[in-house]
Parts: C-alpha cells; sequence; structure tokens
C-alpha cells in the first residue's frame, strides 16, 4: 500500500511538471493593433508587418514560437489587464495598460506622433494656432501622448475634431481644404503618402514615443517569458541583427525633441 501511494504521488508530480514545461513552452499569445507598415491584416486575412515578423523573430530566437491576434484597443488593453494577451510590441507609457505591464528594459526604436498639414503652408504656432481649426484623427487610433491631450483636451481652442478610417482619406480630405490638420503617427502616413503618389505633407513632431516589449504582468509566465525573450533581444543585438531590423521597420534610435 505504501509502495503504491509513493508511486502515485510519483506519477502526479510527473504529470504536473509535464504540464508545466508545457505551459512554459505554449505559443506566446502577441495582441497587436492593426498598424500599418508594422502591424496589419493582408487580404488574405493573416498577420503581417515589419514589427510582427521581428516579433516573430524573437520568439523563435527565444526557443519559442508566436499566435498573433489582432484586436481593437481597447480589447487589446483588457486582454493585457487579464493575461489573456501576453505580449504586445508598443509604445510605452500608456496609461491605460502602465500597471499591468512589465515593459522591456530596452527601447527597441522611437515612433513619432505629428500634427500634419498641406506643403507649403505655414506652420501653425502651438497652440493657438489651432484655434477653430479643423482636425483629423483616426479612427480606433489612441491619443494618450501629454502633448496630444494638452491640444485635444483644450476647450478654449474650440477644435472641430472628425474621424477617418484610413489614413489615406485623412490626406484626400487635407488636399481637397476639407480640413485643416492631421494627428497622426508618422509610419502609417509615410506609408500612406507612398501610396498615393505625388501628395507631399509638411509636420510637427508632438511626441517621440519609445516602443518596446511589453508583457502582461497577469500571464502566469510573465516573467519567465520576459527573462526568455530578454534574452534573445540582447542576442540579436549581439550579432548585428538588430539593426537590421530596427531599419527594416524604420525605427528611429533616438528620441526625437519635439518641433515647438
Amino acid at each position: 500500500m505504501h509502495y503504491l501511494g509513493t508511486t502515485l504521488l510519483a506519477l502526479a508530480a510527473a504529470l504536473s511538471t509535464g504540464t508545466a514545461q508545457a505551459d512554459a513552452e505554449a505559443p506566446v499569445r502577441i495582441g497587436f493593433l492593426e498598424f500599418p507598415p508594422f502591424s496589419y491584416l493582408d487580404a488574405q486575412q493573416q498577420p503581417q508587418g515589419s514589427m510582427l515578423a521581428f516579433a516573430r523573430r524573437l520568439t523563435e530566437q527565444a526557443g519559442l514560437s508566436a499566435e498573433l491576434t489582432p484586436y481593437p484597443p481597447a480589447r487589446l488593453y483588457h486582454n493585457l489587464a487579464t493575461g489573456t494577451t501576453e505580449l504586445t510590441l508598443g509604445a510605452t507609457g500608456n496609461p491605460a495598460i502602465s500597471d499591468h505591464v512589465l515593459t522591456g528594459k530596452e527601447v527597441i526604436g522611437w515612433i513619432d506622433l505629428r500634427l500634419y498639414y498641406p506643403a507649403g503652408q505655414a506652420a501653425p504656432q502651438l497652440p493657438q494656432g489651432l484655434r477653430g481649426k479643423r482636425l483629423i484623427l483616426i479612427h480606433g487610433f489612441t491619443y494618450w501622448a501629454p502633448e496630444a491631450r494638452q491640444l485635444l483636451d483644450d476647450a478654449s481652442l474650440q477644435l472641430r475634431v472628425s474621424k477617418t478610417h484610413t489614413h489615406l482619406a485623412a490626406i484626400e480630405l487635407l488636399h481637397r481644404g476639407r480640413s485643416d490638420y492631421l494627428l497622426d503617427y508618422q509610419p502609417p502616413v509615410e506609408e500612406a503618402l507612398a501610396q498615393s503618389g505625388d501628395k507631399k505633407l509638411q509636420g510637427l513632431t508632438l511626441h517621440s514615443l519609445p516602443v518596446s516589449l511589453l508583457l502582461s504582468r497577469h500571464s502566469p509566465r510573465a516573467e519567465v517569458l520576459q527573462a526568455r525573450l530578454e534574452q534573445a533581444y540582447n542576442e540579436l543585438k549581439a550579432s548585428g541583427e538588430l539593426q537590421q531590423w530596427r531599419q527594416r521597420m524604420h525605427l528611429r534610435t533616438e528620441q526625437q525633441a519635439a518641433d515647438y
């Protein structure tokens, strides 16, 4: 009887160890926003983009696989707050998730939030130059940077805010004179301008956002994942491959000062 009890305990311990090992090696649940050219769904509804390719490479270097799922912002933030999503690559400092994520120790690169206006037009003096102006935002994007909130939350400016679903549509509105300014992130605007042909815009940088690994604190393996992914990150950095990825993602390696 004692032998049987010992055998059952050993079997239970082995099963528990095996389950824990399987959980540790399970695909990393990565959530992303549609943010071309970094992350988006192609015509076949498959995840594409330079940042998602980097996420796959990073998890591969860590000896793991990746499970990539797109979400609207509110759903992604909820998933990070519950551990349903384990990892996203995004800007640090977002107050909607800052209490729920472990932030990577290194900045992968920087993305600029800019105020755009038609080429040939004089730059506005902020904030007074926006008083009573028409301002376009992109539907589904978040604008939590403090410089953006100072403008958007200032009732005295009497901004007339509208939203478009695409960057191309926003650019068209500017060029047709149906709006005055566009508040948007530089990489998707540059992608849209490349698609639009000869259209050009000028812009003022309001805020440079650092991009890093953001791991949900609520994943049971959060600290293990962080250690493995950061080790993989350092290995890519030491080999020189990280710099190639930064260039592919069009990420600056230094913070850019605001233009106003």
